[in-house]
Formats: structure tokens, sequence, C-alpha cells
């Protein structure tokens, strides 16, 4: 059969007159034909659902079919908007294909690059000045021509609510995903830039921090303005932190406030401690501090209740500059029993009475500086 198909091209293209002619049209043809063809499977695009094929997809899947992006196909986005970056991306799928027939692959699975930012603008426009709620101006143009801004830099979670840089999929446990798990994780904290991200590249690059930089809306809010407000945010921190950090949360991007750390007695005084926003008053020397001998009155005013005084001061010495405002400490004079052999091992038999903990303790300790080493086993 070979040898007859053989015989007959040798009968077409090179015995008979112009075939060589013959020869080179067909073969011109049948090259148009595989670059044509090779050209639309470049432009073809998976759709969600064959992704969905490898069960370790499924968190992306998921996540995704529940963002503003589902009606996208993923190779929209993921295999980038010119023809190189598309013929690679078809290279690299080879790539995962083994990857995931030898289990070699590494968690969490993410992307290796960063998307271009001619992926967004093939959709996109660089041409909007002011966001939806209409308070914030945001120039893109500005952010991506002056600047050069990456779009993914404040939108990297606007498809899949960045469950892999959160480590979400870090146990392997993809089967766990389904449509429900991918839309809790769909939820304005997760896609929404937060102010952090805005305030820490204003910084790095030394823009303006200025509210009025970017809103268009300033005011104090209504809790703010009443009487005495600088004497009484404290409290109310207390009580409804998160309303302070809808704000504010910009100065402590990096403080974990479910950690122990620093001796204070509260989230709010924590949380006021890493916030450079507070320091600019916590910083100065209050009223009640200055005239008079504050050195000898201080225990006076703290035995009521020495909470307030722990927003500023730590109980022993802070280990940083940003462990409190104020470096001084209380046991930096109030040296006492603590002095007394190894205070480490034997406060356990002189700290308890019957029922729990001396409450002389807590005139200067708080529960959460017990907890620092207790919760450790230590």
């Amino acid at each position: 059969m070979i040898g007859k198909v053989l015989q007959y091209f040798r009968e077409i293209f090179i015995a008979a007159p112009g075939g060589k002619w013959k020869l080179l049209i067909f073969t011109s043809g049948l090259l148009i034909i595989i670059l044509f063809g090779l050209a639309v499977r470049l432009e073809a695009e998976f759709p969600g659902d064959f992704c969905l094929s490898c069960h370790e997809m499924q968190p992306e899947y998921y996540t995704w079919k529940a963002s503003a992006h589902s009606r996208m196909a993923c190779t929209r986005c993921h295999a980038g908007a010119t023809w190189k970056s598309r013929l690679e991306y078809k290279v690299k799928t080879f790539k995962q294909l083994y990857a995931y027939l030898t289990k070699s692959y590494y968690l969490p699975i993410n992307m290796q690059e960063d998307l271009d930012n001619e992926v967004c603008l093939s959709c996109h426009t660089v041409n909007r000045v002011v966001t939806a709620s209409g308070d914030i101006t945001l120039p893109h143009e500005r952010h991506i021509t002056k600047v050069e801004v990456a779009c993914t830099e404040c939108h990297m979670g606007i498809a899949h609510g960045n469950i892999a840089m959160r480590q979400l999929t870090l146990d392997g446990s993809f089967t766990a995903w389904t449509a429900a798990a991918g839309q809790a994780q769909m939820v304005r904290k997760n896609i929404v830039p937060q102010m952090s991200t805005c305030m820490d590249c204003h910084k790095s690059k030394e823009i303006s921090l200025e509210c009025e930089a970017c809103h268009t809306r300033i005011g104090n809010p209504e809790s703010h303005q009443v009487p005495d407000w600088t004497s009484k945010h404290g409290k109310l921190a207390k009580e409804n932190l998160d309303n302070c950090i809808n704000c504010h949360s910009y100065a402590s991007s990096d403080l974990n406030l479910e950690d122990p750390t620093g001796g204070t007695v509260n989230k709010a005084a924590e949380y006021s401690r890493r916030n450079p926003f507070c320091a600019d008053c916590h910083d100065m020397l209050p009223p009640s501090h200055q005239g008079g001998d504050w050195m000898s009155d201080h225990g006076k005013a703290a035995k009521p209740n020495s909470e307030p005084c722990l927003v500023c001061h730590s109980v022993g010495k802070p280990a940083s500059a940003i462990g409190a405002p104020a470096q001084t400490y209380c046991n930096k004079c109030h040296t006492g029993i603590h002095k007394r052999g190894n205070w480490r091992r034997q406060h356990p038999k002189n700290v308890r009475v019957e029922g729990g903990v001396s409450e002389e303790c807590f005139t200067c300790h708080s529960e959460r500086q017990c907890a620092r080493c207790h919760m450790q086993g230590t």
C-alpha cells in the first residue's frame, strides 16, 4: 500500500512534466493548512470545566466560578495576549501534565510569573479615574504608564481570592473545595485591594500619604465629634476595634492581633503600639504626666486601673522600640520580689492562692502576659 502511494507521488511530482512545481504548490498548501490549524489551536480557549478535569484545580475552579471573571475562559488570562505568550503557554501545559501524572508539583500551586498588564488591558481601560464608590480618586493611567504598577499588584485576588498566597491550598485537600467553599472565599476583603496595599506602595515610592491624595470626601465620623474624643477614643476602640481598622489599617499590616505580644491588656492597645498613626499622639507626654511630682503620684493614678498605663508602657523591658511607645517600663524601678533568686522558677509557688492567681499580680501584669509563656507549655 505504501509502495503504491510513493509510486503515485513519483509519477505526479517527479516523472510528470512540471512535477517540481506541482510538488512546491502541494507542499506550500500543506504547510498553510498546518499553520492555519496551529493558529486556530493557539486562539482556542479552554473552558473552566476543562481545568476541573484535574482535581488539583478544584480550589481555583470554584473561586473563579464565584468571581466576576467567571464568564472568561481560563486561558484568556493565563495564556497571555500575544501569539508568543500563547505558544509558550501551550508548551508549559505539557510540563504541567507531567507534574500532574508524576505528582511532582509543589504546594501551594500558583503561577510562576505575574500576568502582563496587556492581558488586563485587552478588556479593561486605563481611563478610569474614580472608583465605583466615588470616594477614591484612582487614575489608572498614571499608575500604569508613569509609576509602572502592575495590575495584579492591586487586583491579585480578583479571580481566585488570593487563596494560594494565603496558603489555603497548602494541605493538598483539593476535593474538600466545593462551590460553597469557593463562594465563601470570594468576599470583599479577599478581592478588593486593601488600604495597606496602597499605603505600602506609596511609602516605597515616596508618594503622598495624605488622605486628600486619594479620597475625595474626607470628614470626621460622627463618633469622633463627641467632646473629649482624645480621652474617650481608647475605650471605644476596645469595644469595636474593627471600626478603627476600616480607616487606619494601613499602619498595622504586619500586626497579628491574635498573638499576645508586647504584654498589653487588650487588642486595641496592642494595635495602637504598632500603628504610626496612633503613635503621632501617643509618643507625646500626656498632660497628666506634666507638672507636679508625677514620679511620686503615678502609683495612685495607676492603682485603681493600670490598663490605660499599659497602652504606652510595658511591665518588663520592651524587646524593641516597637514594643511600646514609652521606653519607661514598670520593672525598671519596681524590681521587688522579682529579683529574689530564680524568679521564673519560683513564681508559680509565690503567686498561687486558693482559687487561682493572686490579684496583686494583675496590678502590673495581664493575663495575656502569662499566656506568652504558659500557652507554650514552658
